[in-house]
C-alpha cells in the first residue's frame, strides 16, 4: 500500500511540475492606456514574469505597433539585462538568448516613443518568450479626437450668394472629411424670417436628399458636423436660395384697337414678379405696323429671374381707309398717311431736347406735360422741309437753320415746343425739338394754313411762329422795319434837296 501511496505521490508532483511548466503565467500592463491623435507618447509597458519554473527566464519580448502608430527611433529602453534591440516599421524586439531579459518572479519595464494618428481604440499586441514557449497578450490603446470634422461643404447647390429656381423643393449634397467616425452632419432648412422649419442628418461622411412641398420664398442651408469625440465644424456657411415657380404678371395694352391704313397704334406692356423680379426688360412691339390693312396680333414677353416665362397676345385691326385718329395726347386728326411712327416716351422739359432724323411720312411721338403729340415731315425738298406738329394738327415750310414755335395746348398763351430744321441729307431732315415757355407775342409769323389762320382770326395771334435762336435774332425783323425806315426819309430828304436847288437855279435865269 506504501509503495501505491508514493506513486500517487510522484505523479502529483511530475502533473504540478508540466502544469507549471506549460502554462507560465505573464502579467502584461501599461501605463499608457489614453493618447491624443497626433501627439508624440511614451508608452512604458511592464512585464511581470510570475512563473516560478527554473526554465522560465524570458529570453525576448515583442511588440506588435498598430498601423496608425509610428515608432519614434532611438527612444527604446528596457530595464533588463544585456540585450540587442531590433525593430522594424512596426515590430520592436528585445532580446538576451542567454535567458536574463526578464528573470522567474520578476518585472521588467519596456519603454518607448511613438504617435498615434488616427483616432480610435487599439491594441498593442505583446508577445513573450522564454526557452520553452511563447505567451501572447493586448494592451488597449484609446487614441482620443481632437480635429473635428473638415472640408464641410455644399456640393449642391453651390455656395453661391444667390440661387433662383423655378421648384418647389430644394436639392442639397453635403459632404465632410473625419480622421475618425461621424456622430453627426446635419443639414437645417432655414424661412426667410430665420426660423429653422426642417432638419436632417447622418453618421456618415456624406449626405443628400431634399426638402420638399415649398412654397415662393427666401430660404436658407446651413450644415454642421459633429465627430464621436464631439469635435464641431459648422464653418460651411450659408447657402441662400429663392424659388419662385410664378410667372410674372403683364400689364398689356395697345390704343386704339382699331385704326386706319398708316395710323399709329401705341402699345404698352410692363411686367412684375413678386418673389425674384423680371430679368431685363419686357419685349413688345410699341408701335406695330399698320401699313397693310387686316387684323393682327402683337405680343409681349417676359422672365423672371428663376426663368418663368410668360405672354400676352393682343389683337388690332387695321382697316383699308387711310387717316383717322393720331393717338395724340390732345386728340385732333391729320390727313397725313404715315409710314413710319417713332416713340420717344422721354418726358421733354427744359433740360431735355430731342433731335430726330425723319424721311417724308414719317413722324416721332413726343411727350410734354401729360400729353403725347407728335412732329412728322409731310414733304421735303434739299434745304425746305414741310412739317406737320399735331395733336390739332399745324402745318409749317421751314427752311435750313430757320426754327418755329408751336402752341400744342390751346392756351392762346404761350409756345410749348420749338422746331429747328438742323438739315436736309439724302432725304432725310434733321429736327431739333424741345419744350420751351415762350409768350405768343414774342413775334408773329404769316398763317401757315387755313385752320391756323382761324386761330390768328380769334385773338390776331400766329401759333405758329418763326424764332431766331437767340433774343438778338428775335429781334432781327423790328431792327430791319427801323432800317427801311431811315432809308426811305433819306431818299425822300434828297429828293427835297434836288427839287430846292431846281427852284433856286429857275428865279436866276430870270
Amino acid at each position: 500500500m506504501e509503495k501505491q501511496h508514493g506513486l500517487v505521490l510522484f505523479f502529483v508532483i511530475v502533473f504540478l511540475s508540466l502544469l507549471t511548466f506549460a502554462f507560465a503565467a505573464h502579467v502584461i500592463s501599461s501605463n499608457t492606456v489614453s493618447v491624443l491623435e497626433d501627439v508624440t507618447r511614451m508608452y512604458n509597458i511592464t512585464v511581470n514574469n510570475t512563473d516560478a519554473a527554473l526554465a522560465a527566464n524570458l529570453t525576448e519580448v515583442n511588440i506588435t505597433l498598430p498601423s496608425s502608430f509610428i515608432f519614434l527611433a532611438g527612444t527604446n529602453g528596457t530595464t533588463g539585462g544585456s540585450h540587442t534591440f531590433v525593430n522594424t516599421s512596426s515590430v520592436l524586439s528585445w532580446r538576451n538568448s542567454a535567458g536574463g531579459l526578464v528573470l522567474n518572479l520578476s518585472l521588467g519595464y519596456f519603454v518607448f516613443n511613438a504617435t498615434a494618428s488616427t483616432p480610435g481604440t487599439y491594441n498593442l499586441v505583446v508577445i513573450t518568450t522564454n526557452s520553452t514557449s511563447s505567451s501572447n497578450s493586448n494592451v488597449s490603446i484609446i487614441v482620443n479626437d481632437t480635429t473635428a470634422p473638415s472640408d464641410v461643404s455644399f456640393a449642391s447647390p453651390t455656395n453661391a450668394t444667390l440661387s433662383n429656381l423655378s421648384l418647389t423643393y430644394i436639392i442639397y449634397n453635403i459632404t465632410t472629411t473625419e480622421n475618425g467616425n461621424v456622430s453627426t452632419l446635419m443639414v437645417r432648412l432655414y424661412n426667410s424670417t430665420g426660423d429653422q422649419i426642417n432638419s436632417t442628418s447622418t453618421n456618415l461622411t456624406v449626405l443628400f436628399g431634399n426638402f420638399s412641398s415649398l412654397s415662393d420664398g427666401t430660404y436658407k442651408l446651413s450644415a454642421t458636423a459633429n465627430d464621436t469625440f464631439g469635435n464641431t465644424n459648422n464653418s460651411a456657411g450659408n447657402v441662400t436660395l429663392v424659388l419662385d415657380t410664378t410667372s410674372p404678371v403683364l400689364s398689356h395694352s395697345c390704343s386704339p384697337s382699331s385704326v386706319a391704313k398708316g395710323v399709329a397704334v401705341d402699345c404698352t406692356c410692363t411686367a412684375t414678379d413678386a418673389t425674384t423680379g423680371v430679368l431685363g426688360s419686357t419685349t413688345y412691339e410699341a408701335s406695330p405696323s399698320t401699313s397693310i390693312s387686316g387684323v393682327y396680333t402683337t405680343t409681349c414677353n417676359a422672365v423672371d429671374y428663376a426663368g418663368n416665362i410668360v405672354s400676352s397676345v393682343l389683337n388690332y385691326t387695321v382697316t383699308a381707309v387711310s387717316g383717322g385718329s393720331s393717338g395724340g395726347g390732345s386728340g385732333g386728326s391729320s390727313s397725313t398717311s404715315w409710314k413710319q411712327t417713332y416713340l420717344n416716351d422721354v418726358q421733354m422739359n427744359s433740360d431735355k431736347d430731342y433731335t430726330k432724323e425723319l424721311a417724308s411720312k414719317e413722324r416721332v411721338r413726343v411727350v410734354l406735360g401729360s400729353e403725347k403729340h407728335y412732329v412728322g415731315v409731310m414733304s421735303l425738298t434739299s434745304n425746305t422741309v414741310t412739317i406737320e406738329v399735331s395733336s390739332t394738327p399745324q402745318t409749317a415750310v421751314m427752311s435750313v437753320g430757320s426754327e418755329k414755335m408751336f402752341d400744342l395746348d390751346s392756351d392762346k398763351s404761350n409756345y410749348d415746343l420749338s422746331v429747328r430744321l438742323v438739315s436736309v441729307v439724302d432725304g432725310k431732315a434733321m429736327l431739333y425739338m424741345k419744350a420751351v415757355n415762350v409768350p405768343l407775342s414774342t413775334k408773329v409769323s404769316e398763317p401757315v394754313n387755313n385752320q391756323v389762320a382761324d386761330s390768328v382770326a380769334e385773338d390776331g395771334v400766329n401759333p405758329s411762329a418763326d424764332v431766331g435762336l437767340s433774343p438778338e435774332s428775335v429781334g432781327l425783323g423790328v431792327k430791319s422795319k427801323i432800317l427801311l425806315v431811315v432809308v426811305i426819309l433819306l431818299i425822300i430828304i434828297v429828293l427835297v434837296v434836288v427839287l430846292v436847288k431846281k427852284g433856286h437855279s429857275g428865279n436866276k435865269r430870270r
